[in-house]
């Protein structure tokens, strides 16, 4: 073999590298695309699930607390018409009434709604950021790269 055909025979083998680095690299950004999918996806179903705590918390459980407070409220008035002033309900529903979040005023029946509203929008929103980051970076690296760029070589070389 001469040169020439040593010279062609190298540069088929380099292109042959080349195509199966794409290949490679397309595998790896199908699989980070896939990443970003399912923790998109998680999060997703985080914030339905989280709207099921939300019903638990808000629309199940909590009208049971305020049933026993009201409970506690009237047997605390019966004793204390009968002996020394018992208080505790009393000042816990007081001490509920009083609580702030950052200087704001609320009440628990606003507090629990505030606190889960918050982790669905949270957990809506980093699932819209991840599939938005996802869809961005995806389209960055899905251009082809020069010559130069995958042997290392700058175009100002020789």
């Amino acid at each position: 073999m001469n040169d020439k055909e040593i010279l062609d025979s190298q540069l088929e083998a380099w292109k042959e590298i080349v195509t199966t680095q794409r290949h490679f690299n397309d595998v790896c950004m199908k699989v980070r695309h896939l990443g970003f999918i399912l923790v998109a996806a998680l999060l997703a179903f985080g914030a339905i699930f989280w709207i099921a705590i939300w019903f638990l918390d808000v629309k199940w459980y909590t009208p049971f607390l305020l049933g026993s407070v009201k409970a506690g409220l009237d047997v605390e008035s019966q004793i204390n018409q009968r002996m020394t002033e018992l208080k505790l309900t009393q000042r816990i529903k007081e001490a509920s009434a009083n609580s702030s979040i950052l200087g704001l005023q609320l009440s628990s029946s606003r507090r629990a709604p505030l606190f889960h509203s918050f982790m669905v929008v949270l957990l809506l929103s980093m699932a819209f950021l991840l599939t938005f980051f996802e869809n961005s970076s995806v389209a960055d690296f899905k251009g082809e790269l020069s010559t130069e760029q995958l042997v290392g070589k700058d175009k100002n070389t020789t």
